[in-house]
């Protein structure tokens, strides 16, 4: 949402501990920009507040008695949509941040140690930062990641990349990044690059949630400097890097001056490597798939079925038309 100029971002502070609600509500009060809205003690009291309130952003601890946060973002999601910051210590849990974020959750932000703790200026800065940018996440575009199973599909055999996707997973984009990998065929010859706006402890938890739930190998970006199979790549969002063909069916990550949008264009340009370009998230509130054409960033409904077309015209270049319904290593269906 983008706020009306002079109206403050209402947030709803929801910890099962007085300690930790005085605390969040002193660091949040100290930014001009944001009010606290309301408190509430436990899942079930927040859903009521959010009726009541009707806040801009929520921030959810997870673990409460009555009822948990993951349970209470369920609720609130189906019934009311609202960008959500969980203020957890639990980050670390690859399970619990995948949950919260394939439910639609747009960042995570460790519990702050204390109300006169040393750091809690810059505490102040980072969970105000976060709030803002959730406050950008319109409602409308929050949902929960509906995984399909890959069960079927014989399993995941190492295949030659022909082209990249490249991804910029923005906040509030990882449940939508998460649906596009469980729809797309794992037989087709498609690297997925993804930028991920995270920290690195919640990226490393995402990284093994992801590993635990998909067919698809998912690699470290920060540990590799080639992409010569299909599969995904994760890498942190300050590190963005171009990509060239580099001989022997292999794409070379390189040091580029070029941000995201410009590098597109700069490549869409050349068309060669092959490679498409997504934005999720807040990123791609204004556009999310680079149309060549255009030079820019368009709104499309579905992402995964464009990326899809794109890895099929590539089996179908490299191995013609008879291919379709061979018993090669990408089945096309």
């Amino acid at each position: 949402m983008s706020e009306a100029p002079g109206r403050k971002i209402r947030v709803l502070v929801v910890d099962d501990t007085s300690f930790m609600r005085r605390a969040l509500v002193e660091i949040l009060s100290r930014d001009r920009e944001i009010e606290v809205a309301g408190v509430a003690r436990h899942g079930r009291e927040a859903l009521e507040a959010v009726a009541l309130l009707n806040p801009d952003v929520i921030t959810l601890d997870v673990d409460m008695p009555v009822m948990d946060g993951i349970t209470a973002m369920k609720h609130i999601m189906v019934k009311c949509p609202k960008p959500v910051v969980m203020v957890s210590g639990l980050a670390h849990r690859s399970a619990v941040t995948l949950d919260a974020l394939r439910l639609g959750a747009v960042d995570f932000f460790p519990k702050p140690s204390g109300t006169i703790s040393l750091d809690i200026h810059e505490q102040a800065e980072s969970l105000a930062r976060i709030v803002k940018i959730a406050a950008d996440v319109e409602p409308a575009r929050i949902r929960r990641a509906r995984l399909h199973s890959h069960a079927g599909d014989g399993g995941w055999r190492d295949h030659h990349a022909a082209g990249v996707v490249v991804v910029a997973v923005g906040k509030g984009g990882a449940a939508e990044f998460m649906r596009i990998l469980s729809q797309l065929d794992v037989h087709l010859p498609l690297a997925v690059l993804a930028y991920l706006d995270m920290e690195p402890e919640l990226a490393r938890s995402y990284r093994a949630g992801l590993e635990e739930v998909f067919v698809w190998p998912v690699h470290c970006g920060t540990e590799i400097d080639e992409i010569r199979v299909a599969g995904c790549y994760l890498a942190p969002w300050a590190r963005f890097r171009g990509i060239e063909a580099n001989g022997g069916g292999c794409f070379r990550l390189k040091e580029t001056s070029f941000d995201f949008i410009d590098y597109a264009r700069d490549l869409s340009a050349r068309a060669d490597p092959p490679a498409m370009f997504v934005r999720l998230g807040v990123e791609g509130s204004d556009g999310n798939l680079f149309d060549p054409s255009a030079r820019c960033f368009v709104k499309v409904r579905d992402v995964s079925a464009r990326i899809g077309a794109f890895g099929r015209r590539l089996y179908l270049s490299a191995h013609g038309r008879t291919a379709l319904g061979s018993d090669g290593p990408c089945r096309i269906s």
